[in-house]
């Protein structure tokens, strides 16, 4: 298909103009320079020039003058806001909302006219003429159409098909080639996308068939193996009837095609319209009268018609066309037997009452549907009590589905099938659930290794210079190669938070649960976290009060969630005499551990969403925050964090007593 091009000079296509056109199916372009719109236009031929504010008029005439004579240009518009100034004649001009409903309703393959303002003012101007010519002309007007679609289209054919589906032909109905191919028969197997359109709505399209069966005989197309593009329309208000099937040499339609085929479409349909039967309920006399049972009609909620006394149906609802499955103009004059077809012996109704003396007369019977189906109903037709209806022997006839009144014996059936195989599906997920853990476990375990010995050696020969051999090394080496330790650490800080994210991603099973003495852990830590403040020019003070119950958790995540913490609040805190707080405390049965920085104050807004997991929006320093979030919901502990009214930020981390124990720390 064509692709559409989107020129918005130094700016972004807004998604209310660009979704649309992707959900029709077409290839989106987008320029943002004169330059690079005069490229696209030359080499891509689109079939659309959209300009969009700040682009002016101005730009869309500078863009085709770019293109050579012997090209012929694309449909050219200029989308304005409401209200703004309109553009000068010679350029399509479209407001915005006219815009997002003509590209959606070619999305949503709907019988909606909108797509047609994507028509040139050529176009548009023929299509005004068919339908002057369809007031005046007669039987040749559908050829007539035909021939100037073609030349609309440059299609090399344009044909209207007849066809139900599952025929195995389709009759040539009309052409642009003339009257000679009228009537021809063809193999629907030789047209899948008369299929296609029979199972979708909407405009199909089926691109680059090497011969095309209708001009299989002519001369001029055996030679080679040219490459076609197809274009099918079903007609509107057909069901699956007549389809309008467009071809072209080589190059591809796009939407503006399908736009033009789908108004062609709706002109043909009312040509057809015209040359109908008039409804037999326009034939009664009592029209006022007649008009009134169709509005009682309209409001029962069971599928209700009208029928004459040799069976015609007069007047439908709308529940009716549903359970039928077919069109109000399909079922209007149709005898209303053709749609009944006797019960099949795994139906098992029950018989209906016949009371005495009743008017109802009541059937079991099935359905047959529009898609060729059958279904279960029940037929309640009465004479109607209308005076003027009665005497023309006019009835009531009512159909009520009978689908869910199936034996329960079969429906109990098929559910214990359906739970029997389901049960299996699970049991063999189930399987490969568990054999994909173990895998991930061995994996993950083999992975800490690799990764972590290698950097052991590493950082050990470094401790070795920097240390034992610090008097042997010039001043600038050994600042270099304190710096690269200081990246090794963290280097093997953000491996173990990567392993920490897998493991803790796994069953609570990897979890080695126990009753920590939580002041034992801050105590342990505080050493190491005092070293790496120093280091930025920092101080951690640690408030440990004695007393602090025992919590539930694993020793080791514990640290490296305190040590994330931390570590972020001493990437974000500048360098200050105020220290980071470390503060541990007692709030009823619960343990608080709470870390204060004076880095920049994060908005509430911002607090609720700090540990969510690592995405676009996040920098690469606030990985281990993703991580210790993992962490706490492993071990089912409270992580939040919030500003403070003086404008220090916190995190803060809640334990639950440990269960079955209250005993403290020391």
């Amino acid at each position: 298909m064509r692709p559409f091009l989107l020129f918005r000079p130094g700016g972004e296509v807004p998604e209310a103009i660009r979704s649309p056109l992707e959900k029709a199916g077409t290839e989106v372009l987008v320029a943002r320079s004169l330059g690079e719109a005069g490229a696209l236009l030359q080499s891509a031929m689109p079939d659309v020039l959209l300009i969009i504010p700040p682009g002016t008029a101005a730009d869309a005439a500078t863009l085709l003058s770019l293109l050579p004579q012997t090209v012929a240009p694309p449909s050219v518009f200029v989308l304005s806001d409401e209200g703004a100034p309109r553009r000068p004649l010679a350029l399509e001009t479209i407001a915005r909302n006219p815009w997002n409903r003509a590209t959606a309703a070619l999305g949503d393959g709907s019988d909606d006219p909108a797509p047609a303002i994507l028509l040139s003012r050529v176009q548009l101007t023929s299509l005004l003429e068919l339908w002057e010519q369809l007031a005046t002309e007669g039987r040749d007007f559908v050829e007539h159409a035909l021939r100037a679609l073609s030349l609309s289209l440059d299609a090399s054919r344009v044909s209207l098909f007849r066809w139900k589906a599952g025929s195995a032909v389709a009759t040539l109905v009309g052409s642009s080639l003339g009257p000679g191919v009228v009537g021809r028969e063809v193999e629907i197997a030789r047209y899948p996308e008369l299929r296609a359109a029979a199972s979708r709505s909407g405009p199909v399209l089926v691109e680059e068939i090497d011969r095309d069966p209708l001009m299989g005989e002519a001369k001029g197309f055996l030679e080679g193996a040219p490459i076609r593009s197809l274009l099918c329309r079903q007609l509107p208000g057909e069901g699956s009837d007549l389809y309008l099937h467009a071809v072209r040499e080589r190059a591809p339609f796009g939407l503006v095609d399908v736009a033009l085929l789908g108004a062609a479409a709706r002109l043909l349909r009312a040509a057809h319209d015209q040359g109908r039967p008039k409804e037999p309920l326009e034939k009664n006399p009592d029209r006022k009268r007649l008009r009134t049972v169709q509005r009682i009609l309209t409001g029962i909620p069971d599928a209700t018609a009208m029928v004459g006394p040799t069976g015609e149906i007069l007047i439908v609802n709308a529940p009716f066309c549903a359970l039928s499955g077919r069109l109000e103009s399909e079922l209007i004059g149709l005898d209303y037997h053709a749609l009944l077809r006797p019960t099949v012996p795994e139906d098992t109704l029950d018989e209906p009452p016949h009371p005495d003396g009743s008017p109802l007369a009541r059937e079991r019977v099935r359905l047959l549907t529009g898609s060729g189906r059958t279904i279960p109903v029940e037929v309640i037709s009465m004479p109607t009590p209308d005076e003027t209806a009665g005497q023309a022997g006019w009835s009531t006839l009512t159909l009520r589905d009978r689908r869910k009144e199936n034996s329960r014996a079969a429906r109990e059936k098929e559910l214990a099938k359906d739970l029997t195989e389901t049960s299996h599906r699970l049991e063999s997920l189930d399987r490969s659930v568990r054999e994909a853990e173990v895998m991930r476990a061995r994996f993950w375990t083999a992975a800490a290794h690799e990764l972590r010995t290698p950097l052991a050696i590493v950082q050990s020969y470094l401790e070795v210079v920097l240390t034992d051999l610090a008097a042997e090394v010039p001043e600038r080496p050994t600042q270099l190669l304190k710096t690269a330790s200081d990246g090794l650490s963290r280097l093997e800080r953000l491996i173990a938070d990567v392993l920490d994210a897998a493991v803790t991603g796994r069953a609570r099973d990897t979890l080695h649960l126990a009753e920590i003495d939580l002041a034992e852990v801050v105590r342990g830590l505080s050493g190491a976290l005092s070293a790496a403040a120093f280091k930025r020019g920092l101080r951690l003070q640690v408030d440990v009060p004695k007393g602090l119950p025992r919590v539930s958790g694993d020793r080791e995540k514990i640290e490296r969630l305190l040590t994330n913490l931390f570590d972020h609040s001493l990437r974000t805190t500048p360098r200050s005499d105020e220290p980071v707080l470390l503060v541990a405390s007692r709030e009823s049965d619960r343990t608080v551990i709470r870390i204060v920085d004076k880095g920049p104050t994060i908005s509430s807004e911002r607090a609720a969403h700090l540990f969510d997991d690592v995405g676009a929006s996040r920098s690469g320093g606030e990985f281990g925050l993703s991580v210790a979030r993992r962490l706490a919901d492993a071990m089912k502990v409270d992580l939040t964090a919030y500003p403070e009214q003086d404008g220090s930020n916190v995190k803060r981390v809640t334990w639950p007593a440990a269960p079955g124990r209250s005993g403290t720390s020391r």
